[in-house]
C-alpha cells in the first residue's frame, strides 16, 4: 500500500465516524499528525486516548506541584511584607506614644 493510499483510507475511515461520534472529532484532529508521520516514514506511536489521559494527568500533577511551590514562595514574600508593615506600624505607634507622653509632660 502506498502512502497516498494509506492517507486516502484514513480519510475514508474518518468520514464514516463523522463529527457526531466519539472517535470522529479525535480522528479528524489527529489527521495532520498522522499524515505528517506517514509522509516522514515515522511508524505509528501508541497515542491512544488512554495514553493521552495518562500524559494529561502527569501534566496536571506537575502543574499542581508548581502552583503549590509558587504559592508557598508567594506566602513567604507576603509574610515578610506583613511583618515589615507591622514593624512600621509599631514604630509609628511608639513614636506617637512618646510624642503624647512628651506633650502630656509639658502640660
Amino acid at each position: 500500500m502506498t502512502k497516498q493510499q494509506e492517507m486516502d483510507l484514513y480519510d475514508e475511515f474518518t468520514l464514516k465516524f463523522g463529527q457526531a461520534s466519539y472517535l470522529g472529532p479525535w480522528l479528524i484532529g489527529m489527521r495532520g499528525s498522522v499524515f505528517a508521520d506517514i509522509k516522514s516514514d515515522i511508524g505509528p506511536a501508541p497515542l491512544t486516548p488512554a495514553c493521552a489521559y495518562t500524559r494529561a494527568a502527569r501534566i496536571v500533577d506537575a502543574a499542581r506541584t508548581e502552583a503549590e511551590r509558587q504559592l508557598t514562595a508567594a506566602q513567604v514574600v507576603v509574610d515578610g511584607r506583613v511583618k515589615s508593615a507591622n514593624d512600621q506600624v509599631a514604630t509609628i505607634l511608639a513614636r506617637g506614644r512618646r510624642w503624647l507622653a512628651d506633650a502630656a509632660a509639658e502640660l
